[in-house]
């Protein structure tokens, strides 16, 4: 799938409302499991399309530039919140916090 939206940026016909259609199915493609799925998924995303940075095509490497900005700001923010809802689980069902739960 990724060839495919990169030759579909790269292309001389290629808009804004195109680069969107392309964000969002980027963005739907994956599979998510366990707490930090998502994390793991975004971060994976992101790492995909790290090649693009460098793409001849300048709106292939600046889609690739701001997906990536994008994609690791929510890693992080999925990583936090998976961190808190498992503390909070431990906290409730009255298990100590490890250093990694705090």
């Amino acid at each position: 799938m990724l060839p495919t939206l990169r030759v579909i940026l790269a292309a001389d016909v290629a808009t804004d409302e195109i680069e969107e259609k392309v964000s969002y199915v980027f963005h739907e493609a994956g599979l998510m499991t366990g707490e930090f799925g998502a994390a793991q998924t975004d971060q994976a995303k992101a790492d995909s399309i790290r090649p693009w940075l460098e793409d001849e095509s300048t709106r292939v490497a600046a889609f690739a530039k701001k997906e990536i900005r994008s994609l690791e700001n929510m890693a992080a923010s999925e990583r936090r919140r998976a961190k808190e809802e498992i503390a909070l689980r431990k906290l409730n069902d009255g298990e100590p916090l490890s250093n990694d739960d705090e």
